[in-house]
């Protein structure tokens, strides 16, 4: 096919392109599944690492206060450590709040990441079609040639895009043709 000649048809041998795209397809989505995976759960591993420590270290606080609180201190010590007490539940209660919120943006993510990923995945299948055009199309044209070299019938000078594969076969049809044309096999 000539340098400036586009093809329309994406799908010229369905079956061998299916297969080149899902060569494609299939390895790069079981690695982002994978990668994706050990995202998620190093994260998940994480946050729940963070709300433990949080609760020890606020457990500890509480521990400490409950047991000051059991010993004879005057009112004033008394009223410190209530305002203590409460200062730690206003604490406690913004980092729950906190939490929660990270908890809301982490499933943000997820839901990102899997759409990314069905995108990408899209992408390596579209890309893989173009490329898979290259191989099936010089191939397809060189079958209609040859069908019409059998049938005694000249073709048009074989020649393929810059792009396009094979064009050592394609030059060796062309050869072929010229072979049969200057011995008058050709119509």
């Amino acid at each position: 096919m000539a340098t400036g000649i586009k093809r329309h048809k994406y799908f010229i041998h369905p079956s061998s392109q299916l297969k080149y795209i899902e060569m494609a397809v299939l390895p790069a989505l079981i690695l982002s599944l994978f990668c994706i995976y050990f995202l998620i759960k190093n994260g998940e591993i994480f946050l729940t690492k963070v709300r433990t420590q949080l609760s020890i270290e606020v457990s500890y606080f509480n521990d400490t206060i409950e047991h000051l609180n059991q010993e004879n201190y005057p009112p004033e010590t008394v009223n410190k450590m209530e305002v203590l007490k409460k200062r730690l539940s206003n604490l406690q209660y913004d980092l729950e709040r906190e939490y929660f919120g990270t908890l809301k943006l982490w499933a943000e993510t997820k839901i990102v990441l899997f759409l990314f990923l069905g995108i990408a995945i899209f992408l390596v299948g579209f890309i893989a079609l173009l490329f898979s055009h290259r191989i099936a199309g010089p191939i397809y044209r060189l079958r209609k040639l040859a069908e019409t070299l059998a049938e005694g019938k000249d073709i048009p000078p074989v020649k393929f895009r810059n792009y396009d594969e094979f064009k050592e076969v394609a030059a060796a049809f062309e050869k072929l043709r010229n072979s049969l044309k200057s011995k008058g096999m050709l119509k």
